[in-house]
């Protein structure tokens, strides 16, 4: 992903969102998912394993996203 991507993110990682790892870290993953997906619980042990692997070099940054059609109570 090329730097210019980042710059089109529509929402600006900021202090609204759930982040783990350094704020200068030189990369940022942001996860768009719904807590009772099970399609995003598999992604998060991916997710887990990437942050161990890379340390402080990874920023994480997770965005609820309900999918609405098929929890409608979200």
């Amino acid at each position: 992903m090329s730097a210019e991507t980042v710059a089109r993110l529509s929402l600006p990682v900021g202090d609204r969102d759930h982040s783990q790892g350094a704020l200068d870290a030189p990369v940022t993953f942001v996860e768009y998912g719904d807590y009772e997906c099970p399609h995003c619980l598999q992604a998060h042990s991916i997710v887990k394993e990437i942050q161990e692997r890379l340390g402080d070099r990874f920023r994480y940054v997770y965005r609820h996203f309900p999918l609405r059609m098929h929890h409608p109570a979200c």
